[in-house]
């Protein structure tokens, strides 16, 4: 049985609430101004699938014949809970990476230097480490 757009907003809902509750259960070591931009970006992009995929929703139950009005009130409050979702994963991460930027230009700026250098060596070990991987699938 294909799945009805009301299927497809509930996926989609659901997909940007998990997102939060998996942001909210970050330890703060595993934040920096990198990935939460990364999560930023993420969080909008989900929103933005809610909100297509709810305008699909509500075209859908009031044009069916199956649906009630139960459905399209059910609907609404699945979006505002993917709203609220949605707000308080944004303000989160807007809110971390205010603290991190100020922290980095109040910083001592060697200090500063020394962990954006740390951080350049591991994703150039990362990178080495993916295409040393890679030859050696290549060459066996």
């Amino acid at each position: 049985m294909p799945l009805s757009p009301l299927d497809f907003f509930i996926r989609a809902t659901d997909a940007l609430v998990k997102f939060e509750a998996n942001f909210t259960s970050l330890r703060e070591e595993e934040l920096d101004i990198y990935s939460l931009d990364v999560q930023a970006a993420e969080a909008r992009e989900l929103w933005s699938k809610v909100k297509e995929m709810f305008d699909q929703c509500l075209t859908y139950l009031q044009t069916s014949e199956d649906a009630e009005s139960e459905d399209i009130t059910s609907a609404e409050s699945k979006y505002d809970v993917a709203y609220r979702a949605y707000v308080n994963v944004i303000a989160s991460i807007n809110l971390k990476l205010d603290q991190l930027r100020a922290l980095q230009k109040n910083s001592n700026p060697s200090l500063v230097q020394k962990l954006n250098s740390t951080q350049q060596f591991q994703r150039s070990n990362s990178q080495v480490s993916q295409i040393v991987v890679h030859s050696d699938n290549v060459t066996s």
